[in-house]
């Protein structure tokens, strides 16, 4: 049975110039879009994880080296994926479409639930700093800065109102 609007066809779809007669293609590549979706959620997430990382350490990092190795490999990956699904959208069918934004929802939200936390946090950029001995000024001046602010929070809490300290850090 041929269509009269490829666009809405349920039962051939074009890929590539190749035409796949059959509600099964049709579900099958239905299939794969949605997967393929998922995917790239969950490879974007892990370089972006990984891209965080590399950003906080030295140039010369053995560790920085060896994540960026990760990072070119992730990245490679993608980009096989986001070719692939660019192949099925060049299929310009709507269904396609519309399974590929539900493996984008879908993925987004499995990816982010069940992904690890980050290992960087603002505790460890505190501490790392606080070991510098190159930012000696800036750790005092940080240090100085929160204490007024937490002398100006002392201060609301004691009367209700909010009197700031000179300078605060907000």
């Amino acid at each position: 049975m041929n269509c009269s609007n490829a666009f809405t066809c349920t039962n051939s779809i074009n890929i590539v110039g190749i035409d796949l007669h059959g509600t099964g293609w049709f579900l099958g590549m239905c299939f794969v879009s949605f997967w393929l979706q998922i995917g790239a959620n969950f490879l974007w997430l892990k370089n972006s994880q990984i891209s965080r990382e590399i950003l906080q350490l030295d140039n010369n990092s053995p560790k920085r080296r060896c994540l960026v190795g990760w990072s070119v490999m992730w990245t490679a990956i993608s980009t096989l994926v986001w070719v692939s699904r660019i192949i099925l959208v060049i299929g310009n069918n709507a269904y396609i479409f519309i399974t590929i934004l539900f493996g984008n929802v879908a993925g987004t939200y499995w990816a982010s639930t069940i992904a690890q936390k980050d290992r960087h946090t603002l505790l460890s950029d505190m501490e790392a700093l606080l070991n510098s001995d190159d930012h000696n000024s800036e750790v005092n001046a940080i240090l100085s800065r929160v204490y007024l602010r937490m002398q100006s929070l002392e201060e609301f809490n004691k009367n209700g109102t909010r009197k700031l300290a000179k300078k605060t850090l907000f």
